[in-house]
């Protein structure tokens, strides 16, 4: 039987714990992008025409000073819905009509090529914890820890770190769920490290980095009332 601590699923899972707990921060800076790291790809528009494809949110950033290597991550990511209930499209919590349609994954890709690979090829564990914080919002955790061995991390230079995925399926046809049309903004609320002998670290969000658009702009999101309230009050919701 393979001990608890050697358990690559244990090990997860006492990550996405104890990443709860006060960390130290590092000065660096994280960013958001759709399809591809570093692509400037800021806005996500989707036709909903179709049950096949994807679109992947990556998470990467430039870590200076560098942490004494990685063994793990771990984001938050909020979606606020232009919408008084959150559209069944976004429901992907467990029970929800989408639920399962998200997932993680540390795979660096050539599409990826402007960014190093943080894992150097190593596996990467991962699981991706869905919340429904209230109407119109929902959270998505994604996290990752390498079941063994430890990647080095390269100072100054952006390299990818994780990459959600939201499946297409059931938008179109029989079974499917309505409000994939909505306007809708993705926020990375949080991303922390897990690193070897040391508290985890959380790595600065700069603004203008951490805002994703899907069937809208960026700066709708940033700047369009949603509900009577701006995008900066929204966000203050989750402080």
């Amino acid at each position: 039987m393979t001990p608890p601590l050697c358990n690559p699923s244990f090990r997860l899972l006492m990550f996405v714990v104890l990443s709860f707990t006060p960390g130290i921060s590092l000065a660096s800076s994280a960013a958001l992008n759709w399809d591809a790291c570093d692509s400037g790809t800021l806005a996500k528009t989707f036709a909903c025409d179709t049950n096949v494809g994807t679109a992947r949110i990556v998470v990467s950033a430039v870590l200076d000073p560098e942490p004494n290597g990685l063994l793990g991550v771990r984001c938050v990511l909020d979606v606020v819905v232009d919408s008084a209930e959150l559209p069944e499209w976004w429901q992907l919590a467990s029970g929800g009509c989408r639920s399962g349609q998200v997932s993680s994954s540390g795979l660096w890709t050539a599409a990826d090529a402007s960014c190093l690979d943080a894992w150097e090829g190593l596996v990467l564990v991962t699981g991706t914890p869905v919340l429904t914080l209230a109407p119109g919002r929902l959270r998505i955790i994604g996290v990752g820890a390498l079941p063994a061995g430890i990647a080095s991390v390269t100072p100054a230079v952006e390299s990818f770190l994780l990459a959600v995925t939201l499946s297409y399926s059931k938008t179109v046809g029989g079974g499917s769920c309505s409000g994939c049309e909505r306007a809708s903004c993705v926020l990375l609320r949080e991303l922390t490290l897990d690193v070897p002998g040391s508290d985890d670290v959380f790595v600065q969000i700069p603004d203008s980095t951490s805002l994703l658009s899907w069937q809208a702009t960026p700066a709708t999101c940033r700047t369009t009332p949603s509900r009577n309230k701006t995008w900066g009050s929204i966000k203050s919701l989750f402080r």
